[in-house]
């Protein structure tokens, strides 16, 4: 008897394609070949060089139980243990939200925004993954951010990237709720991605997001607005006279973030920013120098 040919690796990327197709998954195929890369540690291109290949069966059980997470709605980020934010890799872990493309945009606006400061201080309020603040430090090798976060387990996800982009010397690490871990200091800019979604929201959004993201870092009070309130208000004590916050919202809310800045911290001047799909989602306020 002839015995059937075993599996290619083509055939795992159709098959897979089409189960994650049924499960509702958005880019099924991308999905499945970004899973299959992880298994094989290829990059994707090399996919197309080896769609004949038979997988070996320690392959095929290591891909099936990612597949089968993937289906569930976990995050290709979490079964991966990374994701790429402004051209470097970063460690994820459901400890911390996942870096999304959006806020390199807030990022952008920050190094834009200390062009001509010598060795600037920065604060990264909510550090999570680390992605804004050790991003900052990378890209600028005479700034020292200080990199908070109520969570000592997003802290220490925060310090390993630190160590594998070669910035940890820069950046110091303190636990604790929003500014107060900064005690008397003031920095040259304080950033935040705070977190801004309505509780009320919680079911519109994408089972990805709501069932494995952690809670703490999504969800604020009085509609998303809580967090961003209380860092309007401590951000005269804690920035610089002449230096800046900048922090990303939610979709909608720019005018009542303007309306914020104005009851608690007026006189400084207001900018509200657009992402990349155009939306107003980042607010750059700067404190008078005066």
């Amino acid at each position: 008897m002839n015995r059937p040919q075993p599996l290619t690796l083509l055939d795992y990327l159709t098959r897979t394609t089409e189960f994650f197709r049924q499960r509702g998954i958005e880019n099924p195929r991308l999905n499945a070949e970004r899973l299959l890369c992880g298994v094989l540690r290829c990059a994707r291109i090399d996919l197309y060089l080896l769609f004949d290949r038979p997988l070996k069966e320690e392959e095929v059980s290591a891909y099936r139980e990612m597949v089968r997470r993937r289906g569930q709605g976990e995050p290709l980020q979490y079964i991966l243990g990374s994701t790429e934010f402004y051209g470097r890799e970063f460690v994820v872990t459901p400890d911390a939200f996942i870096p999304r493309p959006e806020t390199e945009v807030l990022v952008e606006k920050v190094l834009t925004r200390l062009e001509g400061t010598e060795q600037p201080l920065v604060a990264d309020i909510g550090t999570g993954s680390g992605c804004i603040g050790l991003t900052i430090a990378a890209e600028r090798a005479d700034a020292h951010v200080i990199a908070t976060d109520i969570s000592e387990p997003a802290l220490a996800l925060a310090r390993k990237n630190a160590e594998r982009l070669g910035v940890a010397e820069r950046v110091e690490f303190r636990a604790g709720d929003l500014t107060a871990p900064l005690g008397l200091a003031q920095v040259h800019a304080l950033v935040s991605n705070p977190p801004y979604v309505s509780f009320a929201d919680r079911d519109a959004l994408p089972r990805e997001v709501r069932d494995y993201e952690p809670e703490v870092a999504l969800f604020a009070d009085e509609d998303g607005l809580a967090l961003i309130a209380r860092l309007i208000m401590q951000a005269p004590t804690a920035v610089l006279p002449g230096g800046f916050v900048a922090l990303e919202m939610g979709i909608g809310q720019a005018e009542r973030v303007r309306s914020l800045w104005q009851t608690f911290a007026p006189g400084w001047s207001i900018a509200v920013e657009r992402d990349l799909a155009g939306a107003e989602r980042i607010v750059v306020a700067t404190r008078p120098a005066g």
